[in-house]
């Protein structure tokens, strides 16, 4: 099994949600029967995969209740 992809963290002010771009934690993981790996690195996601992210994320925050 293989898995790749991005903990990528947001930053909510208000009236904007950001991603956090030096904050979002790349993951390469590798999975078989007999043997486990994985690397991680602190990097910038690809502009397609912040675009892709942040539409939906916005979406679902302005969802949830607000918390002062």
């Amino acid at each position: 099994m293989k898995m790749k992809g991005y903990f990528i963290k947001i930053r909510n002010d208000g009236n904007y949600t950001d991603l956090c771009q030096n904050k979002s934690l790349y993951f390469d993981i590798s999975i078989s029967r007999n043997d486990a790996n994985a690397t991680h690195d602190l990097k910038l996601p690809n502009p397609e995969v912040a675009e892709l992210v942040s539409k939906p994320l916005k979406k679902t925050i302005s969802l949830l209740p607000q918390i002062y």
